[in-house]
Order: structure tokens, then C-alpha cells, then sequence
């Protein structure tokens, strides 16, 4: 089956899943750095295209809140604090994106066979159009990464990667969106 992987910027919406203190310390430093940097982008694309953003957090009692490499970049955003794995099985996060009227999320953050692919089960389920960034999302153990992205690209997910992505929004090299993001793409 052939996956359509157009999509227009003002039907997205960004979810940061679970990008938590305690978390971040759980995984490959050499990974962090480049989900780090991954997401920013995404955060600097979202300030210029006007694509809202939620950041979720998995039980912050205990997992801590959201990585302030993160949240510094981040004016406005809305907090979903959640105990379940899916995002999905939370209604505040369901309250959200139905208020949002936007079907097509891009999801970012952690853990890649966990919190992400079962919130993509949910989104999926419910109509919406889903990409995964395969380099803006990790999981603590390289084969649970790698087993996740299979997962979600079989289940319908559309996987691609931080640069296509971006570039596929900005469309033109002359636009001034491209100006202001360039800096960020080397």
C-alpha cells in the first residue's frame, strides 16, 4: 500500500511525549543530543508556522518534569500530564486536539515501543494522519528504537526523518520562513 506523506502546515500539530528529567537521564547522552536538537527544530518550525504544540508528561511525581533544554524554547504550549502509556487514553490530551481541528500530528519524544507507538495506535484509530521524525524519538535500548519504528511504520504511522520534514514545510529556498529556519538546518 502506498502511504501518502503530504501534508499541509496548517493541519499539523506537534505532541512532545514524555521528554522528562528522569527519563532523558535513562538514555544514550550521543541520542539525547540529537532528540534535543531534533525537537527544537520542530519547536523553531512551529513558532513560525503557527503549529501548536502539547508536551506531555508520563507520572512527573517520578519521572520528573520536561527537560528544560525543551521547555526554554517553548512559549506557549499546552501541558498534558498523564499516567497512561497512550496519550490517547487521556482526556484532557483527547480535549485538546478536538479542540485544535487539525488530523494530522507529529510526534516526538520518548520512548519510541512505548509511549509513542501506543499513542500513534490511538491517534490512528481516531482518524488522524500520523509522522514520526525516526530521529526525533528514542527509546533507552537501541533494538527497542529500532522494533518500534517497525512497529509503526506496519501500523500505519508515516516515518520519515527532522530534515524532510522541514524541509517539506518550508516548500522554497526564497520564502521567509527558509530565512529564518536555515540557520538551524546545518
Amino acid at each position: 500500500m502506498k502511504k501518502n506523506f503530504n501534508f499541509d502546515v496548517s493541519g499539523l500539530f506537534l505532541v512532545i511525549v514524555d521528554v522528562q528529567e528522569r527519563l532523558v537521564k535513562a538514555m544514550p547522552e550521543k541520542v539525547v543530543e540529537q532528540i534535543y536538537k531534533n525537537i527544537n527544530l520542530f519547536t523553531l518550525a512551529s513558532k513560525v508556522y503557527n503549529i501548536p504544540v502539547i508536551v506531555t508528561e508520563q507520572y512527573p511525581k517520578g519521572l520528573g518534569e520536561t527537560a528544560s533544554n525543551i521547555t526554554k524554547n517553548l512559549k506557549d504550549f499546552k501541558k498534558v500530564v498523564k499516567t497512561t502509556f497512550s496519550c490517547c487514553y487521556s482526556k484532557l490530551f483527547n480535549k485538546e486536539i478536538e479542540e485544535l481541528k487539525r488530523k494530522t500530528a507529529i510526534l516526538v519524544g520518548m520512548e519510541t515501543h512505548v509511549c509513542i507507538f501506543q499513542t500513534t495506535l490511538g491517534l490512528l484509530e481516531n482518524g488522524y494522519k500520523v509522522f514520526i521524525p525516526n530521529d526525533a524519538v528514542c527509546s533507552r535500548a537501541k533494538k527497542n528504537w529500532e522494533n518500534g519504528i517497525k512497529m509503526l511504520s506496519e501500523s500505519g504511522a508515516l516515518i520519515s526523518n527532522t530534515e524532510s520534514m522541514i524541509f517539506q514545510m518550508l516548500k522554497d529556498a526564497n520564502s521567509s520562513e527558509f530565512k529564518q529556519l536555515s540557520p538551524f538546518l546545518k
